[in-house]
This record gives structure tokens, C-alpha cells and sequence, in this order.
């Protein structure tokens, strides 16, 4: 049992050198997977705008807060018809399953060539 009292502080600071060592080898890889994720978001987010300037709602994205308003005279939901808020709910239920299934596609490629 003395043996091994006298290892235990050389094995500890082993352990912490070899941690630090890891450490300091995934931070890149960690920046890189956030600023891929920050990059993803502000695409998102740039698309979303573009494709509203069509529309009858401006988007501002500004320090990293974003405001939706209504462009004056455009028809509020009170004034549009059953039919159009429903026909506009569809659209928008079928545009968020297209982007929940290209992102899981994304993931399970990116899953695949990270395996590589």
C-alpha cells in the first residue's frame, strides 16, 4: 500500500499535463464548429431578409436584434380572408419542414465525412 501513496501526485500531474495537452489541441476545432455555426445562423437569417423585402413586412437585423414590422397599407390579418391565412399558414408549415429536412441531411453528411 506504501507503494502506491508516493505514485498518486506524479499520476495526478500527469493527468492534468496530458488534459491541458488535449485542451489546447481541440480549442481550433471548437472556434471553427462556432464560427461555422454563427456563419450558418447569419445565412439563415440574410435569406430570411432577402426573401421578405418581396413581401409586405421589413426585417431589420441589427447587433444581433432583430425587428419585424409591417409596411404601411399592407393587409393585416384582420382584413385578409380565411382562405388566404390558411393558404399562408400551409406555406409556412411546408418552408419550415424544408428546412428542418435539409437541416438533418446537412448533419447526417457532415456526420459522414467527419467518420471519414
Amino acid at each position: 500500500m506504501d507503494s502506491l501513496s508516493g505514485i498518486s501526485k506524479p499520476l495526478t500531474k500527469l493527468i492534468e499535463v496530458i488534459a491541458k495537452g488535449i485542451s489546447a489541441y481541440s480549442i481550433p476545432f471548437q472556434i471553427r464548429k462556432t464560427a461555422d455555426a454563427r456563419a450558418y445562423e447569419i445565412k439563415l437569417i440574410s435569406d430570411t431578409i432577402k426573401e421578405s423585402q418581396d413581401k409586405s413586412i421589413h426585417i431589420n437585423y441589427h447587433d444581433g436584434k432583430l425587428s419585424i414590422r409591417s409596411i404601411e397599407n399592407a393587409p393585416t390579418k384582420s382584413d385578409m380572408r380565411l382562405e388566404d391565412r390558411t393558404l399562408g399558414r400551409f406555406y409556412y408549415q411546408e418552408q419550415k419542414k424544408q428546412r428542418n429536412y435539409y437541416t438533418k441531411s446537412r448533419a447526417t453528411v457532415g456526420k459522414r465525412e467527419g467518420s471519414i
